[in-house]
């Protein structure tokens, strides 16, 4: 089960993102945490019939890329430990195209490793897997890169714990205001799940400072369902004070396989989540989240 979890907030961007997911980033470590994100990526690249990217960052006491050849051997050890990098990534590519999808590496070679965000190109990849211990900070797989990647990626992140299983992404919770302003980018999500052959639920959360009787909400989601060629959707309402409270009320009686957000980058009271939500999901519960930030920071 996942749960896709949106905001009122809606754009041409994330159509762009879902029709175009054609190559998916990894960045690893080597650990087991980022072996498991790996494992993700493959799952939905077998879906998507999408190409999977690792990266692997390296740093190095001087900028490699500037040195010659003949200079190297006075760096022994840091030529050693690319040569392992290289031999790693290889095997794991190699695995990757095993199960019948493209995949390649990219070895970046810096001093300022805590800056991966620094090297991802929205117009190349269009969706980030990696791995994450959950613990507040997220800081695992490159120190605090999976932060940093979630606070300033215009690309959906998907972080990934290291005993999160990939084997059971088969139906998906969608969470939403279910108003106007959030119908396109439901519409976009729903064909999404869809195209990963996922079984789709739905998931109201209704607060005090937004509060509605059942009959409203429900007409609500039928609007939002007509013209859809779906088999029965099943649909739940969840009375809490605060959206995250109704998350954690929601998950105490499912176990999804996956969290989704969409956040803004910025607060705002009447949003379904605010932009810290996917780090405090992360450190709440053990589950994967994905997030979709539509306003990073630059």
């Amino acid at each position: 089960m996942i749960l896709i979890i949106i905001s009122e907030y809606s754009s041409s961007y994330l159509y762009f993102k879902i029709k175009m997911m054609r190559k998916i980033l990894i960045p690893v470590d080597f650990s087991n945490i980022s072996r498991n994100a790996v494992k993700y990526a493959v799952e939905i690249g077998k879906r998507l019939n999408a190409e999977l990217v690792l990266i692997h960052l390296i740093s190095t006491p001087i900028s490699w890329k500037e040195i010659s050849l003949k200079n190297e051997d006075l760096y022994p050890e840091v030529r050693s430990q690319l040569n392992s990098a290289k031999d790693t990534l290889n095997r794991m590519v190699m695995d990757i195209t095993k199960s019948g999808i493209d995949a390649s590496y990219s070895l970046i070679y810096d001093s300022e490793i805590g800056e991966l965000h620094k090297y991802i190109n929205a117009d190349i990849y269009q969706l980030i897997v990696m791995g994450t211990n959950g613990e507040v900070g997220m800081e695992q797989i490159f120190g605090s890169n999976t932060f940093n990647t979630l606070k300033h990626s215009s690309i959906p992140v998907l972080a990934v714990r290291e005993n999160n299983d990939c084997r059971l992404l088969n139906e998906i919770i969608i969470a939403s205001d279910f108003q106007e302003d959030s119908k396109p980018t439901f519409d976009l999500l729903f064909k999404f799940a869809l195209s990963i052959k996922l079984r789709v639920k739905l998931l109201y959360i209704n607060v005090p400072y937004n509060f509605k009787e059942t009959p409203e909400i429900e007409l609500s989601i039928q609007k939002f369902m007509e013209n859809k060629v779906v088999d029965r959707v099943e649909t739940f309402i969840v009375d809490a004070l605060n959206e995250k409270r109704g998350i954690a009320i929601y998950l105490a009686k499912e176990k999804p396989d996956l969290i989704a957000t969409i956040t803004h980058g910025r607060s705002v009271i009447n949003n379904l989540f605010s932009p810290s939500i996917t780090e405090s999901l992360l450190s709440t519960f053990n589950y994967p989240v994905l997030s979709i930030n539509m306003n990073p920071k630059s």
